[in-house]
């Protein structure tokens, strides 16, 4: 799941607009407090999708407000083992990347660039292959991981059948279909 908060999200006009719609939706919206979507919202996709599973679903979580995510994380389900959590008939196991070394924290010009440029890289990998992808397709990142994850159709192609097909991937913000037309 590509969770963008924030920063993130005031500079995307598309974005933000998303998140005010939903926040309408959901008891209103105030700009300084509402400047995200809950991951409630991301996994609700995940949960309508697919059916109850015994196994349980490793889930990466790729944010810049982690602290945030974990909280909100932690109040969705119930606890079932050291970092699962159960929500309604699944169980999750969320995996976030390393937090950054302080050494990392104070690195500023090229050597921040550097370091941006190759978690941006991990994440995408990461995305491109995993089973589902969730996350933001109006982003720089989730609009090459949106077309990593076009696949041709094997069938023939006329009537209902679609040339390209883009495998397991839900969109949080934007529109999937404009890619496929």
């Amino acid at each position: 799941i590509q969770v963008r908060r924030g920063n993130e999200l005031l500079s995307d006009p598309q974005a933000m607009q998303f998140v005010s719609s939903y926040w309408n939706a959901h008891g209103g919206y105030d700009k300084e407090k509402h400047n995200y979507v809950p991951i409630e919202h991301y996994l609700g996709g995940y949960l309508s999708q697919y059916k109850c599973s015994r196994k349980i679903r490793s889930v990466y979580i790729a944010t810049s407000d982690r602290e945030n995510v974990e909280k909100e994380i932690s109040i969705l389900g119930s606890k079932t083992g050291k970092g699962k959590i159960k929500i309604g008939c699944t169980t999750f196991q969320f995996v976030f990347p390393p937090t950054p070394s302080k050494k990392e924290r104070k690195l500023s010009g090229c050597a921040e660039r550097y370091s941006r440029t190759v978690n941006s890289i991990a994440h995408f990998i990461i995305f491109s292959s995993a089973k589902t992808f969730i996350g933001d397709v109006n982003s720089d990142l989730g609009r090459l991981v949106r077309t990593f994850r076009l696949k041709l159709n094997e069938k023939k192609s006329g009537g209902n059948n679609k040339p390209v097909l883009l495998y397991r991937t839900k969109a949080v913000f934007g529109k999937i279909s404009s890619l496929l037309k």
